[in-house]
């Protein structure tokens, strides 16, 4: 029998992502700093896994180090021509 998901085992979950938070403080606040007006997005991720002994939680907190470069400006141009010498033309003038 596989480990049910209870309202107990969220409770465990939500402390154990509060943890790593608490223990990623430090590093996020000073991102935060960094990152003025834009902003920090920390992406928090639990992946619950059966097993006979119980429910296996997996957790991955991640957030950027730097503040993201400006993107380079650059100018894009398309052109695309098909090129069919045998198609006789469509506004032949002998019509």
């Amino acid at each position: 029998m596989f480990g049910q998901i209870t309202e107990g085992v969220i409770g465990i979950v939500s402390g154990d992502i509060e943890k790593l938070l608490l223990e990623q403080q430090p590093a996020i606040a000073d991102v935060y700093k960094k990152m003025g007006t834009e902003g920090l997005k920390v992406t928090i991720t639990a992946e619950f896994c059966p097993s006979s002994a119980g429910v296996v939680t997996n957790y991955s907190v991640s957030f950027p180090l730097e503040v993201k470069p400006e993107p380079i400006l650059k100018q894009t141009v398309k052109f695309k021509h098909t090129i069919n010498e045998d198609q006789p033309d469509m506004f032949d003038e002998a019509s």
